[in-house]
């Protein structure tokens, strides 16, 4: 079977329980944003953003270590060991913030929503070797399984709670039973099921990860408050219904990036490992799979700069209607940072892991100053300047010193493909923030969509001829 006709199935697998999963999610947002108030959604938020940050310690890249490592059943467990350590540990961090964290907000009600993350979070790596493991051997169909049944206990589990008045805590209860049936349900498919190993099989696979632990952690840092930064403080300085609207219009911009990357990476990286191991060519490959993947938010693009306010309405009710004014931004971001999502993947792929980590550190110092810059103006303003700084700087830092430099991709190639798209985006945020025609604006989408459509038109034709093929044979 050719590359593309694998790496198609698998999209088609893990895609289809993925976006069956999220709509299901989704769905249940619509409800639950009529049923709960801005301030129980920005309570969440206000607590998330600081107890967000200790989270990203308990991966730090070790389940990937283990669909790039060859080694097997010594280091899975010495590797399993070290999450759960890292999980346990993190959330007893967690748990030691309580306090802290209700001072620095200056509310009481914070004091036992940071224990309950502190708890879920002890028990959130306990699976993560045995989900790695069936990402290792391509199983995406139980992965996806796994993932909708997961999703659907979980959504019923917060419409039942929003129902019965348990105001914010319908959102936090249900993380927790969902984690449990995840946990279960990878130890049974994949068939591992950690066991305690002794001192020095945890000491050996510590040192065999030393690498990738270093560059993952140092960009999980800077990037998480690059992320969040803005969260903090619009939290602090506007307050939490403020960060109740700003966080749920930037959980629409997170929605699709987080779907496209779990689909795209969960797939990608093993498959693109798989490649290396066969023939080493890999970089055609992944600059077709840009193009075609620049395809895939085009139609949100469209809704979220032109139809703003109504999409809102739609979905969550009027009481949301404000977020309307920050949306159009975000639907700039969403097209940029959907390209952006398998990068980092295919960095630590090649072993880049100094290189990933002083990219994270550039980038998230850029987009930090920018969100500084936006907070001393308002709320809107955060969500124009972080655009900005993504468009003018992290883009082409990532162009020059990722694409070309670390992964040694042709100079040419890496230019005709980003050029343009970083230049249709600058005239879009211009004309959004000059507020300019939105008929000027509208001939830029359909410029943009046409040059997406020339720049990828032989790789369109690769795919719909496979999907075709497949379809007939389906159908006989």
């Amino acid at each position: 079977m050719s590359f593309y006709k694998k790496l198609l199935r698998n999209l088609i697998v893990v895609g289809g329980y993925k976006y069956s999963s999220t709509l299901i999610l989704f769905f249940i947002s619509m409800i639950t944003a009529r049923l709960l108030t801005p301030e129980d959604f920005g309570i969440v938020a206000i607590v998330t953003v600081i107890t967000g940050f200790f989270l990203i310690f308990k991966d730090n890249g070790l389940s990937m270590a283990v669909i790039r490592s060859d080694y097997k059943y010594s280091f899975w467990n010495g590797t399993s060991n070290l999450l759960i350590g890292l999980s346990i540990l993190v959330g007893a961090i967690i748990c030691l913030l309580a306090y802290p964290v209700a001072i620095f907000y200056e509310d009481d009600r914070l004091i036992n929503i940071v224990l309950f993350i502190g708890l879920n979070t002890s028990l959130s790596n306990f699976s993560l070797v045995s989900s790695a493991l069936l990402r290792k051997n391509l199983q995406f169909a139980t992965i996806g399984k796994i993932e909708m049944a997961a999703s659907i206990f979980t959504a019923v589990c917060v419409i039942a709670l929003a129902l019965m008045d348990f105001k914010y805590w319908s959102l936090l209860i249900p993380m927790m039973i969902g984690n449990i049936l995840k946990i279960f349900l990878y130890f049974k498919f994949s068939g591992f099921i950690p066991s305690i190993v002794n001192k020095k099989v945890i000491i050996v696979s510590f040192r065999m990860n030393m690498s990738i632990l270093k560059g993952v952690t140092v960009f999980n840092v800077v990037n998480y408050w690059s992320r969040n930064f803005d969260n903090l403080l619009i939290g602090k300085i506007y307050g939490t219904s403020s960060l109740g609207i700003y966080s749920k219009a930037y959980g629409l911009l997170q929605l699709p990036l987080n779907l496209i990357r779990g689909v795209f990476s969960s797939v990608l990286f093993p498959s693109m490992k798989e490649k290396i191991n066969i023939d080493g060519n890999w970089k055609k490959e992944y600059m077709n799979i840009l193009k075609i993947l620049s395809f895939v938010p085009v139609p949100l693009v469209f809704i979220f700069i032109l139809f703003p306010t109504e999409l809102i309405t739609f979905v969550y009710g009027n009481q949301w209607t404000q977020v309307g004014e920050i949306l159009p931004y975000f639907g700039i971001l969403i097209f940029l940072q959907v390209l952006q999502t398998t990068v980092g993947h295919m960095v630590l792929l090649n072993g880049k892991d100094k290189e990933f980590m002083i990219w994270g550190l550039l980038s998230a110092t850029l987009i930090v100053l920018s969100v500084l810059y936006g907070s001393s103006i308002s709320m809107l303003a955060i969500a124009q300047y972080y655009t900005l700084c993504y468009i003018t700087l992290v883009l082409p830092i990532n162009m020059i010193y990722v694409f070309i430099m670390t992964l040694n991709i042709n100079r040419s190639i890496v230019l005709k493909f980003w050029l343009p798209k970083i230049f249709f985006a600058l005239i879009l945020w211009i004309f959004l923030y000059k507020n300019i025609d939105y008929r000027f604006t509208i001939l830029i989408l359909i410029l943009l969509t046409i040059h997406l459509i020339i720049d990828s038109f032989s790789l369109l034709k690769v795919m719909i001829n496979i999907i075709s093929k497949k379809h007939k044979v389906f159908n006989r």
